[in-house]
């Protein structure tokens, strides 16, 4: 027959009871690991590395999420991708046909901007992207100064237009009241 219904235990939803054993004074801060315990040095910001991989914010956080990009949260709550998971993630593209070889993922925060060797890939590939996107925009501001060249044309020779035909109006209306008075007299 049927099996009978497990005895299922009742609780009280309003008490801490068993809290002591997760926030107890023996359970410290520094113990708590969301991933794999890295150093500073081996991780960067989750913005910097988007920055790296060419990528936004919220896409980067969204590789983390599916295990494609290693990360850790720190002290603070904030996501620290792996280097090593940044350097994978771009010589995998490498791979599959982007121009990107090899980066060194020593990054300055300050403004000292100091770039190495290892970036010259990396500033090849943006400075190809900004000039692609340079000639675009030449492009684009191009097709739309000859666009308003074409409205000021038509807008130019509609007022020219206008002008010929009032004083077309204006010498007939002349021309007609000089010969209606002149009949007239």
């Amino acid at each position: 027959m049927t099996e009978p219904a497990p005895k299922n235990e009742t609780f009280d939803p309003a008490t801490t009871g068993g809290l002591e054993k997760l926030f107890g004074p023996e359970v410290a801060d520094d113990q708590v690991v969301v991933g794999p315990a890295m150093a500073e040095d081996q991780s960067l910001p989750l913005t910097k590395a988007a920055q790296m991989l060419n990528m936004t914010r919220r896409s980067a956080l969204r590789l983390i999420h599916e295990g494609k990009l290693a990360a850790t949260k720190d002290d603070h709550g904030q996501w620290m991708v792996n280097k090593t998971s940044i350097r994978d993630r771009l010589e995998t593209k490498n791979n599959t046909g982007g121009a990107i070889e090899h980066v060194a993922v020593d990054v300055d925060d300050g403004q000292g901007h100091t770039w190495s060797e290892d970036h010259a890939p990396v500033q090849q590939h943006l400075l190809k992207e900004l000039i692609d996107k340079i000639e675009t925009l030449t492009w684009r501001n191009g097709y739309h100064e000859a666009q308003l060249a074409e409205r000021d044309n038509g807008v130019r020779g509609s007022m020219e237009r206008k002008v010929a035909l009032s004083s077309l109006a204006a010498m007939r209306n002349g021309y007609d009241k000089h010969s209606w008075k002149g009949a007239m007299v």
